[in-house]
């Protein structure tokens, strides 16, 4: 389907661009979130007489978002959650979870659906997560997970002379340490098909 987009969007254009994407993405993202338009004659004539207003709100937007930037932009924030003897999380963080002490840390307004996140985190350490803020601005933060308190400041010391700060397999980030143990798992020895029908036939 054809859009025509209200704002930037990355990957994609900049406003008043007509685009073809895949009909959910725009019916379950960009126009729901008025970020597009379907493109018809009548939608056209409407973002020709609103584009000046559309343009200086986008401004506004994006001014809005580059202070927010300025305020969380390399914060290291601390998030406290038990864990294993290999650092390994009892359970996982999220993305709400990030937002939710960002904001308590910096009084910013960062919202879960702009941590991005492909993965949970699953170790304890210090994790650099980006921030989309608006299409035009990102920022990055440093979420700091420890068991205690004291771990946590004495994990940001280690940080700030520019250490490493993670547990898991050999110090790996989240991602390393599953993929670790995924091919730990796949190296382990298959059944030799000849012991197999040896069994079968002594059940026989």
């Amino acid at each position: 389907m054809e859009v025509i987009l209200l704002e930037q969007v990355k990957k994609l254009g900049k406003i008043g661009d007509v685009v073809t994407v895949k009909g959910g993405y725009g019916r379950n993202y960009l126009i729901p979130n008025n970020k597009a338009l379907r493109s018809t004659k009548a939608n056209l004539a409407h973002f020709e007489s609103q584009k000046v207003d559309i343009e200086s709100k986008n401004d506004e937007l994006t001014k809005s978002a580059s202070a927010l930037a300025k305020l969380i932009d390399g914060a290291v924030v601390p998030l406290i959650q038990q864990a294993g003897e290999d650092g390994r999380l009892y359970g996982s963080v999220n993305a709400t979870a990030i937002s939710a002490v960002v904001n308590e840390k910096t009084k910013g307004t960062v919202d879960r659906k702009q941590i991005v996140l492909h993965n949970p985190i699953k170790y304890i350490g210090i994790h650099a997560v980006e921030v989309d803020l608006h299409a035009e601005v990102t920022a990055t933060i440093h979420v700091n997970i420890a068991r205690t308190e004291g771990d946590a400041d004495q994990a940001a010391k280690r940080f700030s002379k520019g250490d490493s700060v993670m547990e898991g397999p050999a110090g790996a980030t989240s991602y390393e340490a599953e993929a670790e143990d995924d091919n730990t798992a796949d190296e382990q020895p298959a059944k030799d098909s000849s012991e197999e029908n040896n069994a079968d036939e002594a059940a026989a």
